[in-house]
């Protein structure tokens, strides 16, 4: 069913694809700046994570399934976007309740 030598090269190529420099490298140089070394560290291991995640649900065949299924990839692109602004928000210092607004 499954031949070893391709399954250790798809999780090489994915192991270099999460470390190789992108938006992820932007969000973690952000966050290492605003919080310090351990916001950057866990930022760091967070998406990685997030993107080994996408590896394994890709290896499962759930992009197949995503692709195929129109509701599928409305509901998950509902559920991205608002995970997003939800994130945006909590990261936002103009959204503190502390700062006065006039």
């Amino acid at each position: 069913m499954f031949d070893t030598t391709r399954i250790v090269l798809f999780f090489t190529a994915a192991l270099l694809l999460a470390i190789a420099p992108g938006p992820g490298m932007l969000y973690v140089l952000a966050r290492s700046l605003a919080g310090g070394k351990r916001e950057g560290v866990l930022s760091a291991l967070g998406t990685f994570v997030g993107g080994m995640v996408h590896v394994f649900a890709a290896a499962l065949g759930v992009s197949i399934i995503l692709a195929k299924s129109a509701m599928g990839f409305r509901d998950r692109e509902i559920r991205r976007r608002s995970l997003f602004m939800f994130s945006r928000d909590q990261n936002d210092p103009r959204s503190s309740p502390a700062r006065s607004r006039h």
